[in-house]
């Protein structure tokens, strides 16, 4: 709650105390005066120049509370690694990428990162993962949108601003990119380090539109973009580009053992599971999602679905 507010509750707090007392006083008073019936002129006249003044208080206070501009401050966003679920365990491949991009983000001359890689291949999960460790170590601030094949600026607009604790003012897209370049320069000039992550980016991105159209107040602002093409990153000046590749065969029974669950240690069922694992052909998605599904499942769910999957690969 800002100061203004806080000085202008504290009154109000007093006042009611204060009137509290005096309608307790006068009640004692007039007791005594045969029942209610008190003819002390004196009295009287004292209960209501007190009254008057009272509401003189409670006007000014009124006119002062109308005139408030800001009720209060927005609530601090929670550490963005925080509202993440538990993502699948380390995989030694992702591990070494996850360090190189953290060498990368500790390097003064990179502003512009990108992670490529085909759909499906796990960057999304490995970016969430990323940002768990640097935030609040590396990065005061993170910062994460989805983009999307058809960019929707406004949503994009305000996922940010709710990730930089800003409230959106303006109605043009414009003039809310020019909202969030401001608040960023605010950072930059207190020296606030901030990871802005650009999640699943199809195509060239409008900068201005978004709040980072200018490099000259970007010094402890990095941008971190996921992509399935390495063409579209350096188009929107990634300085490093940081290849996904699929999962290895190891890697890939590892995760899928994960996902199914011990289910697949059963001798009529392993050698089903472990060729449902192959024709995922390492896509850490494919193995999540068809692992879960066949999680507590029936032999006979199990040869359906790789019989599905030997069918998909055919055609």
């Amino acid at each position: 709650i800002p100061p203004n507010l806080s000085n202008w509750l504290s009154s109000v707090a007093a006042i009611e105390v204060e009137l509290q007392s005096f309608y307790e006083n006068r009640d004692n008073k007039n007791k005594k005066c045969f029942g209610g019936q008190c003819s002390d002129l004196a009295l009287k006249y004292s209960q209501g120049k007190q009254a008057t003044a009272k509401t003189g208080d409670i006007t000014r206070l009124k006119e002062e509370g109308s005139k408030l501009p800001l009720i209060s401050y927005p609530k601090a966003p929670p550490a963005l690694g925080s509202t993440f679920l538990k993502d699948i365990k380390s995989l030694e491949s992702r591990n070494k990428i996850i360090i190189t991009v953290i060498e990368k983000l500790n390097d003064e001359q990179f502003k512009r990162i990108s992670i490529c890689g085909m759909g499906g291949v796990g960057k999304t999960t490995l970016v969430k993962e990323l940002i768990k460790i640097v935030e609040n170590k590396l990065f005061d601030k993170v910062v994460m949108a989805v983009i999307s094949l058809n960019p929707d600026y406004d949503k994009i607009q305000r996922k940010i601003a709710d990730d930089l604790g800003l409230v959106l003012n303006r109605q043009s897209v414009e003039g809310r990119g020019w909202e969030i370049l401001e608040r960023l320069k605010e950072f930059n000039d207190k020296k606030v380090k901030v990871l802005i992550v650009l999640d699943d980016v199809w195509e060239e991105l409008n900068f201005e539109w978004i709040g980072l159209s200018s490099q000259e107040h970007q010094q402890t602002i990095k941008i971190l973009f996921t992509s399935r093409n390495e063409e579209v990153c350096q188009k929107m000046g990634s300085q490093e580009n940081v290849q996904v590749s699929v999962l290895l065969e190891n890697e890939a029974w590892s995760l899928f053992q994960e996902m199914a669950g011990g289910i697949v240690n059963k001798h009529d069922i392993n050698p089903i599971a472990r060729e449902i694992a192959k024709q995922c052909a390492g896509l850490p998605l494919a193995i999540a999602t068809i692992g879960r599904a066949l999680r507590k499942k029936e032999k006979i769910s199990w040869e359906a679905a790789l019989q599905k999957l030997r069918h998909s690969q055919a055609s």
